[in-house]
C-alpha cells in the first residue's frame, strides 16, 4: 500500500538539501572573511543568502518532481480506471462481484497514493453500481477506515480459507481432514454471507470440503453453483471438472442412473477442451465403477482401460488399480497380480505415493487371499497396516484389520478374528467410516453366529442394515439382507427367509447384479419347493438357469 506522505527517500532528500545549504553558507563566510577582508558577520549575512537560494532553488526542482510524480500517479489511476472499467463492463451481473474482489486486491497492492485508490474505488463502483456495505459517496474518513478494516479482514478470511483448502486436499488422516473440511466450510460459508464471490476453483474445493464432511446437499450446492458460473464463461474444461464432482456426489448418495448421465455429459463437453486427461479419467473411472456395481465386467474392463491409457500419461495409478479389480473379478488373478504389482513399483520407485503403495499392497492380498495363500495374504495385509499406521491413515487401518480379521477366520482362529474386526469396528465408528462400520458388523456377526449366539448375530446384522439404508447403500442393503437370511435359515423359520430374500431380490434386480440373483432364485426356488408350490419352484429355477446361460456361468457345466 502507498501513502500520500513524505517517504524515506523523501526525507532523506530533504535533508541532504538542508546540509548542502549550510555548506554553502559556511564557505561564503569563511571565503569572503579570509581572503576579500570582509567582516565575518557581514560574509555569513551573504553566505546564509547565497544558502537559502540554493536551498529554495533545489525545493523548488524537488516540488517539480514531486508534482511530476503525483501527476503520474494521477495518470496511472485513470489508466487503471479505463481498464478496469472496461473489465467490468465485459461481464455479467452475476460474476460482477466475483471480478470486483479481485481487482480491490489489485488496487490495494497497486503503487497508487491512498487517496488515489479511494478515488478509484468510488469512482467504478458509482459508475457500475456495485454493491457495498456503506454508500461511498462522501464516505467520511472514519467510515472510510471501518470499510477498508472490513476488506482486509476478508482478506485475511480469503488467505486462510486457501491455506485450509490446500491442507485438506493434502491430509491422510480422516479425523483430521474431516476437521480441516469443516472449518473450510464453516470459513467459506461466512464469507459468502458477507457478499464474497468466490472462483470457480475454490467452489469446487469447498464442495469437495462439504462431501467430505458428509454434507452432500451442501457440497452439491457448491458443485451447481461452480457449474453455472463455468457455463457462463464457456470454460469447458471446468464445466466437465463440476459434472464429474456432481457425478461423484450423485454416486455416493446411490443414484446410480444420474451418476451416470453426469459422467457422459462431461466427456461431451471434453471433447470441446483443449486440456482434458485429469477430468476424463475422473468420467471414466466414475462409468468403470458404475458398470462392476451393476455387475457388467466387460464395459468396466474397457472404461478402465480407457482410463488408464491416459492415466499412464499423467503419472497416475488409480485406473491400474481399478482395472485390476475388474480382472480379479473375472478370475482372472495373474492379470489382477501383474497390474497391482505395477501399481506398487509406480508407487513406491516413481511418485513415492505411501498412500497408493498402501493400496497396492492392500490389494495385493486380496489377490493372495484368492488364490488361497492365506500366509502371503496375511504378510501384504501386514505390510499395508504398518505404513496406514506410519502415515495415519485411518480408514486404511481399519480396511487393513478387516482384512486381517478374513484371514484369521478363514484360519478357524475365530478369537484373533472377533478381536480384529472389533479394532477396525472402533476405528470406523471414531471417523464416522459407514460403509466399513457395515462391513465389520457382518463380519462380527458372521463369527459370533458360529459360536451360536443367534440373537446377537441377527442384532449385528440388522444394524448393518439400518446403517446401509441410512446412506442407500444398496449392495450393502443386499449383503446384511443375506447375512439375516443365514439367520432365517438357521432357524428354520422359512418364512421369514422368503420375505427377506425377496427383498433382497429386488435390491439386486435394481443393481443388475446377475449373479446375486441367480443365488436369490435359487434359494426362492428351494423354498417354494419346500411348502410344494412346485410351478412356482420350476419358474424361478428356470429364471435362474436362464441367466445363469446369459452371464456364461455354466460355462463346462452339464446344462
Amino acid at each position: 500500500m502507498a501513502f500520500n506522505t513524505l517517504n524515506e527517500d523523501t526525507l532523506a532528500s530533504g535533508a541532504k538539501l538542508d546540509g548542502i545549504s549550510g555548506v554553502v553558507s559556511f564557505s561564503i563566510a569563511l571565503v569572503g572573511s579570509l581572503f576579500f577582508g570582509i567582516d565575518f558577520g557581514y560574509a555569513g549575512l551573504i553566505g546564509g543568502i547565497c544558502g537559502s537560494a540554493v536551498f529554495l532553488g533545489s525545493t523548488m526542482r524537488r516540488n517539480r518532481k514531486r508534482a511530476q510524480q503525483l501527476r503520474e500517479n494521477e495518470e496511472l489511476r485513470m489508466e487503471m480506471a479505463v481498464e478496469f472499467s472496461s473489465t467490468l463492463s465485459d461481464i455479467d451481473d452475476s460474476s460482477k462481484l466475483q471480478e470486483w474482489n479481485k481487482i480491490k486486491l489489485e488496487i490495494a497492492s497497486s503503487i497508487l497514493t491512498e487517496s488515489n485508490q479511494r478515488i478509484l474505488e468510488r469512482e467504478l463502483i458509482v459508475k457500475h453500481t456495485i454493491s457495498e456495505t456503506v454508500n461511498v459517496s462522501g464516505v467520511a474518513e472514519e467510515k472510510y477506515g471501518e470499510l477498508y478494516a472490513e476488506k482486509l479482514d476478508m482478506q485475511k478470511m480469503y488467505i486462510e480459507l486457501e491455506k485450509k483448502l490446500e491442507m485438506v486436499e493434502k491430509e491422510n488422516d480422516d479425523t483430521r481432514k474431516e476437521l480441516l473440511a469443516k472449518e473450510s466450510i464453516d470459513l467459506a460459508e461466512v464469507m459468502k454471507s458477507n457478499g464474497f464471490q468466490f472462483t470457480i476453483e475454490q467452489l469446487i474445493d469447498i464442495g469437495v470440503s462439504a462431501g467430505i464432511s458428509g454434507n452432500l446437499e451442501l457440497a452439491g450446492g457448491y458443485f451447481s453453483q461452480a457449474l453455472k458460473t463455468s457455463l457462463n464463461n464457456e470454460d469447458h474444461k471446468n464445466i466437465a471438472k463440476c459434472l464429474v464432482k456432481l457425478g461423484n456426489n450423485a454416486d455416493a448418495a446411490g443414484d446410480l442412473d444420474e451418476a451416470e448421465r453426469l459422467y457422459h455429459e462431461a466427456l461431451k463437453f471434453l471433447k470441446k477442451a483443449p486440456s482434458r486427461l485429469g477430468e476424463e479419467v475422473g468420467a471414466l473411472t466414475g462409468l468403470g465403477l458404475i458398470a462392476q456395481t451393476r455387475g457388467d465386467l466387460a464395459e468396466a474392463e474397457r472404461l478402465f482401460r480407457e482410463s488408464l491409457t491416459i492415466s499412464r500419461e499423467i503419472g497416475e495409478v488409480l485406473s491400474m488399480n481399478n482395472l485390476a479389480n475388474v480382472a480379479m473379478l473375472q478370475g482372472d488373478l495373474a492379470e489382477a497380480e501383474r497390474l497391482h504389482k505395477e501399481s506398487l513399483t509406480i508407487s513406491r520407485e516413481e511418485i513415492s505415493d505411501r498412500l497408493m503403495e498402501a493400496t497396492s499392497l492392500g490389494n495385493l492380498g486380496a489377490v493372495a487371499k484368492h488364490r488361497g495363500d492365506l500366509a502371503d495374504a496375511e504378510q501384504l495385509f501386514q505390510e499395508s497396516l504398518v505404513i496406514c499406521r506410519e502415515i495415519n491413515y485411518r480408514k486404511g487401518e481399519a480396511d487393513s484389520l478387516n482384512n486381517l480379521g478374513v484371514i484369521a477366520k478363514d484360519r478357524g482362529d475365530l478369537a484373533d478374528a472377533e478381536r480384529l474386526f472389533r479394532e477396525s469396528l472402533v476405528i470406523e465408528r471414531y471417523i464416522g467410516a459407514q460403509i466399513g462400520q457395515s462391513s465389520s458388523l457382518n463380519n462380527l456377526g458372521l463369527i459370533v453366529k458360529e459360536n451360536g449366539y443367534l440373537d446377537e448375530a441377527e442384532r449385528l446384522f440388522q444394524e448393518s442394515l439400518i446403517i446401509n439404508r441410512e446412506i442407500n447403500h444398496l449392495k450393502g442393503q443386499a449383503t446384511s439382507l443375506r447375512c439375516l437370511v443365514e439367520i432365517a435359515v438357521t432357524r428354520e423359520d422359512f418364512v421369514e427367509t422368503e420375505r427377506l430374500e425377496r427383498e433382497c431380490l429386488v435390491i439386486l434386480r435394481e443393481l443388475d447384479d446377475r449373479e446375486g440373483m441367480v443365488d436369490s432364485l435359487t434359494i426362492l426356488g428351494s423354498i417354494a419347493k419346500l411348502r410344494g408350490d412346485l410351478d412356482e419352484s420350476e419358474h424361478l429355477m428356470q429364471e435362474g438357469l436362464a441367466l445363469k446361460r446369459e452371464i456364461g456361468m455354466l460355462v463346462g457345466e452339464e446344462e
